[in-house]
């Protein structure tokens, strides 16, 4: 996480003016332990997580709602200007906030739960920066604002979506890792899918992070020989083990007989594309979205323009676009029951769960 970089070091006072000449430019070979660097309004920093921000998930999501702020703003890529710092454990995010802090920006956005130790810290340690915490809920300063979506019920409709469709009567799930925030993908896609089908089998099995696709691969493997014919992956970018567990039993079959993907965070229609033995087709069913590119994007030039929402938990579901399903691949049938379990969601006759208990 650490690197070099330039610093100049201002004295100020009339009587300085000849050591500024002499010492600027002066290359410092280490970081400094407390923040010396005033932020610039507009810059903003991203701490990301598991596979970074080319997860092809929520932090690619994420960091595609950075460039575009950037694009507009006319920030380029680095100090001065927008940039990510990838941290996985506690120890290598609060390391990330305080290098990004060193380096002047002004707004950083932590995306993942498991940044909320470090947060939680760092808005307390840096009170003139502002601070993002992107799914879960920080504690309530001025200076930062929580952002939460409410996946329970995009999974809710994704569980609709696999009851619908399989063939079998048994569909899996494949998690990044337990915690409270993953639970409410569980609660949400079970309770869906027991709505259509109260007798359907669901095979449910945790990677243990983020980032290794080679056992969420393995993973999915054993559920579809198992029996089940659609799999629900919500585990960032490990996820793609579960599309390439899917691929390589698919390209071995005519395309009606294909075992299917449901994505999450982004549409992840591209990553089912495949050649089966009679035609090219695709087997990603549906993608559970959220609109995180949007929330970051906005945030953003809220922080700029002086008016960030500090303070504030927003919360992102169903009733204000947040959260949704793509179309996909989905049966008409399929499709209009999943508009009739969304439209009872949002007139309040599903309560879906949040907990699997």
């Amino acid at each position: 996480m650490l690197r070099e970089r330039d610093e100049k070091s201002v004295i100020i006072g009339v009587a300085a003016t000849a050591l500024i000449a002499a010492v600027a430019g002066m290359m410092i070979t280490s970081r400094p332990t407390e923040a010396q660097t005033e932020p610039i309004q507009a810059t903003v920093a991203m701490i990301t997580d598991g596979a970074g921000v080319d997860d092809q998930s929520y932090q690619e999501i994420a960091w595609r709602g950075i460039k575009r702020y950037a694009l507009e703003t006319g920030l380029a890529e680095g100090i001065d200007g927008y940039q990510s710092f990838h941290a996985v454990t506690a120890t290598e995010s609060r390391q990330a906030i305080t290098d990004a802090v060193n380096d002047g920006f002004k707004t950083i956005f932590a995306v993942g739960y498991r940044k909320i130790n470090a947060v939680d810290e760092a808005v307390q340690k840096y009170p003139d920066r502002d601070f993002v915490m992107v799914g879960d809920v920080a504690q309530t300063r001025p200076n930062v604002v929580s952002v939460t979506f409410q996946a329970n019920q995009s999974s809710y409709l994704a569980g609709v979506a696999a009851a619908k469709t399989t063939k079998t009567n048994t569909i899996g799930l494949v998690s990044g890792e337990k915690s409270v925030v993953m639970e409410a993908f569980e609660a949400g896609y079970i309770a869906g899918a027991k709505s259509i089908n109260p007798t359907i089998q669901i095979l449910h099995d945790y990677v243990g992070n983020f980032k290794n696709d080679a056992t969420a691969k393995t993973l999915a493997n054993n559920m579809y020989q198992a029996g089940a014919d659609v799999v629900y992956q919500t585990a960032g970018g490990a996820g793609q083990g579960v599309f390439d567990a899917a691929r390589a039993i698919n390209e071995k079959r005519r395309s009606a007989a294909k075992v299917w993907v449901i994505g999450v965070d982004s549409n992840q229609s591209q990553s089912g594309r495949y050649q089966a033995l009679d035609a090219s087709s695709n087997f990603t069913l549906t993608s559970a979205l959220k609109r995180m590119d949007q929330v970051v994007y906005d945030i953003a030039n809220m922080a700029m323009k002086d008016q960030f929402p500090g303070g504030e938990h927003l919360v992102y579901g169903l009733d204000n676009d947040g959260v949704s399903v793509t179309r996909g691949r989905m049966s008409t049938e399929a499709w209009m029951a999943v508009q009739d379990a969304k439209q009872n969601i949002l007139d309040k006759k599903v309560v879906v769960p949040e907990t699997l208990d």
